[in-house]
């Protein structure tokens, strides 16, 4: 029973682990407020906003 516990919780982690790793090159900066996402071959505006103090 035990062992079983081990393989998923080990299963959970690796499958966050390659997530992240799948996500770390999505987004490329083109200009200040434009990206471009590869896996939708689109540009993203991102819009700056006003920092609350």
């Amino acid at each position: 029973m035990k062992d079983n516990w081990f393989k998923i919780v080990l299963l959970i982690i690796l499958l966050v682990i390659g997530y992240l790793f799948a996500l770390n090159g999505r987004y490329i900066k083109v200009d200040d407020e434009y990206y471009f996402d590869k896996w939708t071959k689109t540009i993203l505006e991102i819009q700056k906003y006003e920092e609350v103090k």
